[in-house]
């Protein structure tokens, strides 16, 4: 090196540390320093460092470490508890709908009238019939207690029975002394013949009109469910999603068309879950699933588990979960999308860091830390964002320190 190149290095590296000595505190933030709590001036490179590409402008902070219970994010969908297609139990023409599609309806709730006249008639008919018979067994109502004895008919042959029998004892008696002569006495034996088989006979009869009345009875209990079942009401609480006839439309039950509407039940719903099966191993009846759907936003709700599918999907290597959901105001729709949080019971260690220190390009998240005085570069998995910032579900050591403005930085960069 010549004389004139020497004394030019040496007045530029003397004005370097004047200028460096005469910045005091009020040069820091030039340098890129920072008085936070937790963004610090990245330290300074180690010594043989690469100068001329070293940052003086980054920030770090610690990773922000939170003790909490362990919950997992989940997607699901709202089902109804049941689902079923109504049907007609008798045949008819469609007379009313009570309904129409989205109606909410409570059991018994009346869901379609069909025409009830022939039924109608057809039980007059029944109790005009079972009215005869019981008249004819002297009976008062239908619930007195029957007696053959007390119908007409039997009294009136048991009056000649009794009159047979005595004749017989008198005529007895007459022959026994040879007052009357041998046919008169036969004559009277048979009598007394004839008279008991017409009373066992109409007794008999009496009874098959007394079974004759219990049948036409329990065709009049049948007549009056055939009339009742005219009107089809609502087996739960639930909500008509399809109606299947019209008014005015023939229903054949015997030909499988009775169907009148799709009636699905929701109160409970079903919220149906897909787990991870990472998570598996956590899952109890009776856990609280949280979930939120974007029909009601800003409003929670809340279900139990109470089925756990037996086996992984082997496709997504996930376990189905389902927990009922109450729904007793109706409030909540089948088909629901929901965004669910399961917690289940353990707890865990989440690390999360300001979501300014992530840079993305494709399906990589990465970041970068500040390791012996040089920018190192970290693929990391990220969770949820929270005031806290992002969750760094792996890739990242709870100890290290982030560059907040990773912009411009390189894997190996000097930082000081």
């Amino acid at each position: 090196m010549n004389r004139v190149s020497f004394i030019g290095a040496w007045v530029g590296a003397a004005v370097a540390v004047s200028v460096a000595a005469g910045c005091g505190n009020g040069g820091k933030q030039s340098l890129g320093f920072t008085d936070s709590a937790h963004a610090t001036q990245a330290p300074a490179p180690a010594a043989g460092g690469n100068v001329a590409s070293s940052r003086s402008d980054l920030l770090t902070t610690a990773v922000t470490v939170v003790n909490r219970g362990q919950t997992v994010g989940l997607t699901g969908t709202l089902a109804p508890d049941e689902e079923t297609r109504v049907a007609a139990r008798v045949s008819g023409i469609v007379q009313t709908f009570y309904v129409d599609r989205g109606s909410m309806v409570r059991k018994g709730d009346p869901l379609v009238q069909l025409d009830p006249t022939n039924a109608r008639n057809s039980l007059a008919e029944g109790e005009a019939s079972a009215e005869e018979l019981r008249v004819k067994l002297g009976m008062k109502n239908e619930n007195e207690p029957f007696d053959p004895k007390n119908m007409p008919d039997v009294k009136v042959v048991k009056a000649k029975l009794d009159l047979a029998e005595r004749n017989y004892r008198r005529y007895k008696a007459l022959d026994a002394g040879n007052a009357i002569a041998k046919s008169e006495f036969d004559r009277v034996s048979s009598e007394l013949e004839a008279a008991r088989s017409t009373y066992d006979q109409t007794v008999r009869q009496a009874l098959e009109t007394y079974q004759g009345y219990k049948t036409a009875m329990a065709k009049v209990v049948t007549l009056r469910q055939t009339l009742a079942d005219t009107l089809i009401v609502a087996p739960f609480d639930g909500m008509v999603v399809e109606k299947l006839t019209s008014v005015g439309e023939w229903l054949e039950v015997m030909m499988g068309t009775g169907n009148v509407v799709r009636l699905v039940k929701v109160s409970p719903l079903r919220l149906k879950v897909t787990v991870p099966q990472q998570y598996v191993g956590q899952i109890r009846p009776g856990q609280v699933i949280s979930f939120t759907v974007e029909g009601f936003p800003g409003e929670t709700f809340h279900g139990r588990v109470n089925l756990i599918s037996p086996a992984l999907d082997t496709a997504t290597r996930s376990l189905t979960v389902e927990a009922l959901v109450d729904n007793a105001d109706f409030k909540l729709r089948p088909g629901l999308f929901a965004t669910a949080r399961l917690d289940t019971g353990a707890s865990s260690v989440a690390m999360f860091v300001p979501a300014s220190a992530l840079t993305h390009g494709g399906d990589v998240t990465r970041l970068f830390v500040v390791s012996g005085g040089v920018a190192r570069q970290k693929i990391v998995t990220v969770g949820e964002t929270t005031p806290q910032g992002t969750q760094i579900i792996a890739g990242l050591d709870k100890a290290e320190r982030v560059i907040l403005n990773p912009a411009g930085v390189s894997d190996g960069s000097a930082v000081n």
